[in-house]
């Protein structure tokens, strides 16, 4: 078993190493090989930030979370709270509400809020709630 373990932290090391997720098929035990695929493909999406990476997993909700996770940072970058909408429901709705607040905080205006109707409450709570905690200014207060 100790020898196995070993083996399979050799094939881990060399699959990270060559970012090559074809070395985790080696690998017999299968927990160890779906966190070893699971391991390279986040390690691949994180240098490439392209989202059609994300389709390397299997499992549907580490694409969902991938793909969530892409498009947050992208919109947050490129300032576009539409791409959040290349997303599923739910998924879609959180997207736009951080992206939303990050910008808000980003600009340093919590009136940036109020441009979405749908966002501004939320937003401005939050947009206090980090502020407050970012540097203790009580002014904030108010809006929460």
């Amino acid at each position: 078993m100790q020898k196995n373990m070993c083996n399979n932290q050799k094939t881990l090391q060399k699959a990270i190493s060559s970012k090559d997720v074809s070395v985790c098929d080696t690998m017999n035990d299968p927990m160890q090989k779906n966190m070893c695929t699971s391991q390279i493909i986040q390690a691949k999406i994180e240098t490439s930030n392209n989202i059609k990476d994300c389709e390397l997993f299997n499992n549907d909700m580490e694409k969902r979370q991938c793909m969530y996770t892409i498009t947050v940072s992208k919109s947050i970058k490129e300032n576009n709270l539409n791409l959040c909408n290349n997303l599923q429901n739910i998924e879609q709705s959180q997207c736009k509400t951080e992206v939303f607040l990050k910008i808000a905080v980003q600009k340093n205006d919590i009136n940036y809020c109020d441009k979405e109707k749908d966002f501004s409450f939320i937003c401005r709570q939050n947009f206090a709630k980090e502020k407050i905690s970012e540097n203790l200014d009580i002014k904030y207060c108010d809006y929460i």
